[in-house]
């Protein structure tokens, strides 16, 4: 099923609020159709909320939500880029990540300020090909840039296993476990005592 750039803006507000004041989110969502690209705005705006006013109570609003005209094709991985601000924008990338993919990948990834950042989650089920570049480009910023893989396949999963990149990566089934995961304070991960 292809996939789509398909903006929205998904208003929510803070439950504790007395004024009643409404925020929102713009969303440039990547999905195939509108009820899906809706209801991964509401995953990211929940989050994104959650992040920014943590500790209170957020109420999406998806009965408001503004839903744009369907944009270009995505053929590829794709990272949601959560930031301070009331814009999550995505990165995508070809589905073979090679030498030239990856250093775009790698040099899209250096670009993201982590003082701006809140983190990243990407979705690798359209990943079908990645050499060493692109797992150099992953490793090289995933703790910087609080980077969150979802949906990874199985052989790109055991490519991650041989390279050992999978201990260092936080790997997740759906992008609500890696989002979730975005709010969890993180451990440093252990290193084995022989």
């Amino acid at each position: 099923m292809p996939l789509f750039d398909i903006p929205i803006v998904m208003p929510y507000r803070l439950r504790d609020e007395r004024d009643g004041a409404l925020y929102s989110v713009q969303v440039n969502a990547v999905a195939s159709n509108e009820a899906s690209a809706v209801a991964a705005a509401q995953a990211l705006v929940r989050s994104l909320a959650g992040l920014k006013h943590r500790g209170r109570a957020i109420e999406a609003l998806p009965e408001r939500v503004k839903v744009g005209a369907i944009g270009r094709q995505i053929e590829g991985p794709y990272a949601y880029v959560l930031t301070h601000g009331n814009l999550i924008h995505h990165l995508d990338f070809p589905s073979r990540i090679d030498s030239q993919s990856g250093e775009v990948m790698g040099n899209a990834f250096a670009g993201l300020d982590p003082n701006l950042l809140l983190g990243v989650v990407m979705d690798c089920n359209p990943l079908t090909y990645i050499n060493t570049s692109g797992l150099a480009s992953i490793a090289a910023h995933a703790k910087r840039i609080q980077l969150r893989l979802f949906r990874v396949s199985d052989p790109v999963r055991r490519v991650f296993q041989i390279v050992g990149l999978v201990q260092l990566l936080r790997i997740f089934p759906d992008l609500r476990s890696a989002l979730d995961d975005l709010g969890t304070p993180q451990l440093p991960i252990a290193t084995p005592v022989h």
